[in-house]
């Protein structure tokens, strides 16, 4: 039998914790699908924990009567949501009105901004918590990132003080931790797992490609404008490099939009080489002639299929290289030239300016090494 308020088993309700506290910040929850009816979320707790919350569930949020209500106020509502732009809740002189909170792993709650241009185009705020996040049913990609109940907590705090309102809140949540890890380590690994790790290990994905497509592998890397109101940024670099053949496609995209105040810097491109760079049309066309639809597109992170995708330029298929470099070092690899460093691949040269140039250098020498392993493999 289910709580069905807090859909907990009932012998792990948690409602008695649960008491709705009055905030004068309105908080508005949006779930992903995935996340709802997850047995271990925070948001519905969060949501059930504050009287005046509200909690809808999509990915796009346009149509949304609700939310692009809220949206539409002309004063008082913001997007928590971390981003270059984002102001530190704790430095905010007049804390929103409506606090506007997604809810879903950081994948799919990217995608949800991208998607909704009425969250794309609210102010953002962001947190920069002093501990690391409690909830260690799942492993957090990086040691700031919060819970859902966790953000949401921390930001009220921040606006409007008097944080022992939320003891309630927080005792919820922290039951739902400590019989969640209580369950997981009482309960033994059921016959299937074990089975599964007396398994001959399977070639990854990445290790396939080399050996079998080694062709076809074009390495990566684009970089980019930061747009004011959020979504993927605008292409002003791009280039690329056939491990095989040694060809190499290099380009510089004149922006459109004016640059950010850091972007310079940030690419170690000068405002003149810029400026100086070649129409996005043009750039398109050359990109189009040098992919070929047989081709796998390997980098680092989804920055640059995002990108691509954005500027409606071809990226037949995507292998993220970060996911076979964590695979190899059992844990977060960090940033390619870390990656390359722990896997004891030998530096290459930047061949482009700037920092892209230098990160596909990276990933240059990371697939030869991997070749080379595999190539090793008994």
């Amino acid at each position: 039998m289910r709580c069905l308020r807090c859909r907990r088993p009932r012998a792990l309700c948690l409602c008695r914790d649960l008491v709705p506290c009055a905030t004068r910040t309105h908080v508005v929850i949006l779930q992903h699908p995935r996340e709802h009816g997850m047995k271990m979320g925070t948001a519905r707790l969060a949501h059930l924990g504050l009287a005046t919350s509200e909690l809808h569930v999509g990915v796009r949020f346009d149509d949304h009567p609700r939310v692009s209500e809220l949206a539409r106020a002309p004063h008082g509502v913001a997007l928590l949501y971390p981003g270059p732009d984002a102001t530190p809740v704790d430095r905010v002189r007049e804390p929103p009105r409506t606090l506007v909170v997604v809810d879903g792993t950081w994948s799919t709650a990217r995608k949800m901004v991208a998607r909704s241009r009425c969250l794309r185009e609210l102010p953002r705020l962001s947190l920069q918590p002093a501990a690391p996040s409690r909830y260690r049913i799942r492993r957090e990609p990086a040691p700031e990132c919060l819970s859902t109940l966790e953000a949401i907590v921390a930001a009220l705090e921040a606006f409007e003080g008097d944080g022992a309102r939320f003891a309630p809140l927080h005792a919820a949540f922290a039951q739902l931790v400590r019989t969640q890890l209580g369950y997981t380590s009482a309960r033994p690994a059921p016959y299937r797992h074990d089975r599964k790790r007396r398994r001959p290990r399977r070639p990854s994905v990445v290790e396939t490609l080399l050996a079998t497509r080694f062709d076809d592998i074009v390495l990566a890397q684009a970089e980019g404008n930061p747009h004011d109101a959020g979504g993927p940024h605008e292409l002003v670099q791009l280039m690329a490099f056939r491990p095989a053949t040694g060809t190499r496609f290099t380009t510089i995209v004149r922006p459109r939009r004016p640059l950010g105040p850091r972007t310079p810097a940030r690419l170690g491109l000068s405002d003149a080489l810029l400026a100086a760079g070649t129409a996005i049309d043009d750039a398109r066309q050359a990109w189009a002639a040098f992919v070929q639809p047989r081709d796998v597109l390997v980098g680092w992170g989804r920055f640059t299929p995002t990108v691509l995708d954005a500027e409606r330029m071809p990226c037949p298929s995507w292998i993220d290289l970060r996911i076979e470099m964590a695979r190899r070092l059992h844990g977060r690899p960090g940033s390619a030239d870390a990656a390359r460093t722990a896997l004891g691949a030998a530096a290459v040269p930047a061949w482009a300016p700037g920092r892209g140039g230098h990160r596909l250098g990276n990933l240059a020498a990371l697939v030869a090494e991997l070749r080379n392993q595999t190539d090793a493999a008994p």
